[in-house]
């Protein structure tokens, strides 16, 4: 029994590790919307739903340490999951969270095997360790490669910087997974030995050097938080990393030192200084910024919150709800960036949508693995136990950070990594596998039973929106090339009851919808619409087209009901304002109609509408 543990299990664990942190980030398709996360979150389902058959097999299964599964993150794990799946009951559109719920339902599971084999493998901190440097080397190749590609090196600015599309996604998300690595590498170094120590110090610096030419501002902020943690669990066992009492009161004065001098930094820093530009912009209330309006956008969501307590508006709606706080002006999109899918808050995101379960139980979570780690570090007397447990809380630190600006919540490599990181922190010293497996009573049955379901629930929901977003893509084309009939078929092969929103939270029967209005087909195009208004009900470009074709088929006053309505929703957009004025001018309510036109600048009026109202086109109305 010792000789197939001690074989198969570094093997197994080594590989699983490397699979997480490493080979599923590779994971990519260009030809759909969002390159990563549908192909990831199948190849994460397929790849834990085999490794869970390879736990079950009687050589495997009876060297492993099953008891601790009675871990209580698990048990804390296991209800955040549940509260996802139950927001699902107050959602609007319930389709729209089942890839979360399946992220969230794979990476426990991910989790939950990471503790199995870090409690039944003796060398697991050598195995994270040395693919945490294999991950951190390969990452680091893709991004001085890329970088050299789109010649950020040559010019590096933050305009160049985005070019960089990476493997992560976008470049955001690329050095937020930097970020996370990073602590890791450095770990590596302390307890690896011989080329693997030298390799994992070079992947360290790299990862920062690149961090710093992408101008992730978060991963600025993460990798600083993750240093002072270093530095913060060194300083408390001084003996266990080999210094005196003299340097650690040292450390903590480059600690305070490092926080004031980022404080007046961000104060008094030069305009032009790229660093702090990067820094202050977070929270510029600005369109100009990718993200611009955060506080704006933060404000809202907490404000649809309060409006849904306690239960939140249902996991993959907070993009449905957010359109509805345009109307009485609440939220002003002509000052911050239309496109927010999510609030860039992950704790604000899943208050939102999970509501007060839901963040609750995350929180606990996070609380229960920082609990466990910080008594590893006071209690252990082992340098390498201790050196992974800083390492892994660096990184939660990192990740923590780069939830409260970002939301890699969605992403399914950066949930991957976190797995891991959880479990590092959580998992103690490798104990004996029971010998009696009777001692388990319903525990592997019970997890295997759980982890099929949830694994195929992934691989089923995942597998039917990658083959979804090709065609979304291929429907996109069309459109943009004008080939009406090759977007309806892509369009139609697209639909399905399992998501009826997009990456980007169109609804797809509105993108059926347009081609056949554009075919001429008025009452396909109008029932369509209609069911787009169902699925995401203040889309502009569905009202907008369901109030011309309610017009079209002489539904008077259902097209003005939907153009008051847009008019409230948008205020911004010229062509609903010149669309309703020439409706109420039309149903002879000229006076409101003339009030109408008034609010729109003189250069967005197309010149018939200036005809229409006899408006001279020097001049705007009186």
């Amino acid at each position: 029994m010792e000789a197939k543990k001690t074989k198969l299990l570094p093997l197994l664990t080594g590989g699983f590790l490397c699979f997480l942190l490493c080979i599923l980030g590779l994971i990519r398709d260009p030809n759909i919307l969002d390159t990563g996360h549908v192909p990831r979150l199948l190849v994460l389902s397929a790849g834990l739903l085999i490794v869970l058959m390879v736990f079950l097999l009687p050589p495997i299964r009876m060297i492993l340490n099953w008891l601790t599964l009675e871990n209580r993150v698990i048990y804390a794990y296991v209800a955040y999951l549940c509260s996802v799946w139950v927001s699902l009951l107050f959602a609007l559109n319930p389709s729209a969270g089942l890839l979360d719920a399946c992220t969230s339902g794979a990476a426990l599971v991910a989790f939950c095997m990471c503790l199995i084999l870090f409690a039944s493998c003796p060398m697991w901190r050598l195995w994270l360790a040395k693919s945490s440097a294999l991950s951190g080397l390969t990452f680091v190749t893709v991004g001085h490669f890329e970088c050299w590609q789109y010649s950020v090196w040559h010019t590096p600015t933050r305009a160049t910087a985005e070019q960089v599309t990476g493997f992560m996604g976008n470049v955001n998300f690329f050095v937020g997974y930097l970020a996370i690595l990073f602590p890791l590498c450095v770990v590596a170094g302390l307890v690896l030995r011989g080329a693997w120590r030298w390799i994992s110090w070079a992947v360290a610096a790299n990862l920062v050097i690149l961090i710093l030419i992408l101008q992730g501002r978060t991963a600025w902020l993460g990798v600083i938080s993750s240093l002072i943690v270093f530095m913060l669990a060194a300083s408390s066992r001084p003996k266990i990393f080999g210094f005196s009492n003299k340097l650690k009161y040292k450390i903590l004065g480059v600690v305070l030192a490092l926080l004031v001098f980022m404080a007046f930094f961000l104060k008094f820093a030069p305009t032009d200084n790229p660093f702090a530009f990067r820094l202050r912009s977070v929270f510029a209330d600005d369109v100009r910024f990718s993200d611009g309006g955060r506080l704006m956008i933060w404000k809202e969501t907490i404000r649809m919150f309060i409006d849904h307590f306690p239960y939140g508006v249902g996991a993959g709606n907070f993009p449905i709800h957010l359109q509805f706080y345009r109307e009485a002006g609440r939220l002003d999109f002509s000052k911050v960036d239309s496109g927010w899918n999510e609030p860039h808050n992950d704790y604000l995101w899943i208050l939102t949508e999970k509501g007060v379960l839901g963040l609750g139980t995350y929180l606990l979570v996070l609380i229960l693995a920082f609990s466990s780690a910080i008594r590893v570090i006071y209690q252990s007397q082992d340098y390498e136990e201790i050196c992974i447990t800083v390492g892994a809380l660096a990184s939660f630190t990192a990740y923590l950070v780069e939830s409260f600006f970002s939301f890699p919540l969605e992403r399914v490599s950066h949930q991957a990594a976190l797995s891991v990181v959880l479990a590092a922190m959580v998992a103690r010293s490798s104990s004996k596998a029971p010998e009696n497996l009777d001692r388990l009573g319903l525990r592997i049955p019970i997890f295997a039973a759980s982890a099929i379901f949830l694994l195929g629930a992934g691989i089923s929901i995942a597998g039917i929106s990658w083959n979804q977003e090709h065609h979304v893509a291929l429907a996109r084309k069309a459109m943009e090339r004008g080939h009406w009939n090759s977007m309806q078929k892509h369009a139609h092969l697209a639909r399905t009851p399992l998501r009826t929103l997009d990456t980007y939270a169109v609804p797809v029967s509105f993108l059926e919808g347009f081609a056949w209005m554009k075919k001429g087909d008025f009452n396909a195009a109008t029932s369509l619409f209609e069911l787009a208004e169902m699925e995401s009900p203040s889309r502009f470009y569905t009202l907008n087209n369901l109030a011309v074709m309610y017009d079209a088929r002489g539904e008077k006053q259902k097209a003005g009901e939907i153009l008051q309505r847009l008019h409230r929703l948008y205020p911004e957009e010229s062509e609903v304002s010149c669309n309703l004025a020439m409706f109420l001018l039309d149903e002879g309510k000229n006076d409101q109609a003339l009030q109408v036109i008034k609010d729109i600048p003189k250069e967005k009026i197309p010149h018939s509408v200036l005809q229409k109202f006899s408006i001279p086109s020097a001049g705007k109305p009186d």
